[in-house]
């Protein structure tokens, strides 16, 4: 009995495991503006900062005693309140986490969970707009394998191709650990 008890237990880590390679969460972004330097994560090297003013600050919340440095994340506009939908429709943005927000960069509005570059704000939200409610996705496939896999381009979208690509694969995995003994004794998963 005690052995089933281990395999079950065993099945809900790794499912929990790799279902946290496809999950996405909400909270809130605000901007700032330059001097980007210096940065939480790299001081005055501005080499490892995104030529494209693409990146982020990242808030106690994420930032996980700055484990968060270099972390990518895709992130999307999901409604404000000044001005009335402040989205930018259908708009999402790549950003790269090289800072701490507060104490280093001060955001347009406090408490939230990313502070985006102005670029990076505008790409999804009104330029009007101090705060927003986003879904932030952490990419955790590492890049070396998005370099050498089947997806070599580092371009926005198969970066989002390979973590569609990469959900399938678990969703998948998911299926088959979870399948019973035979075909017709599938046993239902859903996850909330």
């Amino acid at each position: 009995m005690s052995n089933m008890v281990c395999r079950k237990a065993t099945l809900l880590l790794i499912i929990h495991h790799l279902l946290a390679l496809c999950s996405a969460d909400v909270g809130t972004a605000a901007s700032y503006d330059r001097p980007y330097v210096p940065t939480a994560c790299y001081g005055w090297d501005v080499s490892q900062i995104p030529s494209d003013n693409m990146f982020a600050a990242a808030s106690e919340r994420i930032w996980d005693n700055g484990a968060a440095c270099g972390r990518t994340y895709q992130v999307r506009c999901l409604s404000g309140e000044a001005p009335p939908n402040p989205c930018n429709s259908g708009e999402n943005v790549k950003v790269t986490v090289v800072d701490q927000a507060p104490p280093v960069s001060t955001p347009s509005s406090s408490g939230t969970t990313l502070v985006l570059t102005v670029d990076a704000f505008f790409a999804i939200a009104d330029s009007s707009a101090s705060l927003i409610n986003i879904e932030f996705l952490h990419y955790r496939f590492p890049s070396r394998v998005r370099e050498t896999g089947s997806f070599s381009s580092t371009s926005e979208d198969s970066d989002q191709a390979l973590h569609r690509w990469g959900c399938r694969l678990v969703q998948m995995i998911i299926v088959i650990l979870v399948k019973g003994k035979s075909k017709s004794e599938w046993k239902s998963y859903t996850r909330n």
